[in-house]
């Protein structure tokens, strides 16, 4: 009896759990959130991204988003499956130098404000219920295009698109 107490007290369960197989895809650099770049957080400089999936019918179908934290530019692909290596597979064609990847903590999409609001925006034209295996590369680049040339307040009205073309000009 104070065994099980003690396990309720402490928020450990009286049964065994067993133990699951992962599909991570494990990185040489993982770091938590919270030791981020502050550049990162700042929004100001291009190459920080937030990266999500949106599920469909019944979790078979899904799509990945990815939003660019300064210009905020979307990049959407549409995935066969949510394992790892599809995911490492659908942006095979992003380089970086020095990858480095920041890991948020399971539910806490507040960490990742800019992409739950994309995805948000995503849903508008793609509800829950949607099966994405049905739905065709041609209208998710339609959508990518929609998402990047709409005129955005914390751009000043500008488009994603606008933005990126002012930073290519700057460079």
């Amino acid at each position: 009896m104070e065994n099980s107490i003690s396990n309720f007290l402490t928020g450990k369960s009286a049964t065994a759990t067993v133990p699951r197989s992962s599909n991570a895809v494990l990185f040489p650099t993982v770091l938590a959130l919270n030791i981020s770049p502050a550049e990162a957080e700042l929004k100001q400089k291009p190459s920080h991204f937030e990266i999500d999936t949106i599920f469909g019918k019944d979790q078979k179908s899904l799509l990945l988003t990815l939003v660019d934290k300064a210009l905020k530019i979307v990049t959407i692909r549409k995935l066969p499956n949510k394992r790892a290596e599809t995911v490492v597979v659908a942006f095979r064609d992003i380089e970086a130098n020095t990858f480095c990847e920041f890991i948020v903590r399971p539910y806490h999409s507040w960490e990742r404000r800019l992409n739950e609001h994309t995805n948000g925006l995503i849903r508008h034209f793609h509800p829950k219920a949607t099966d994405f295996s049905q739905v065709s590369h041609r209208k998710i680049a339609e959508l990518k295009h929609t998402l990047n040339t709409r005129g955005q307040k914390s751009l000043g009205y500008r488009s994603p698109n606008e933005v990126f073309l002012t930073h290519l000009l700057a460079a």
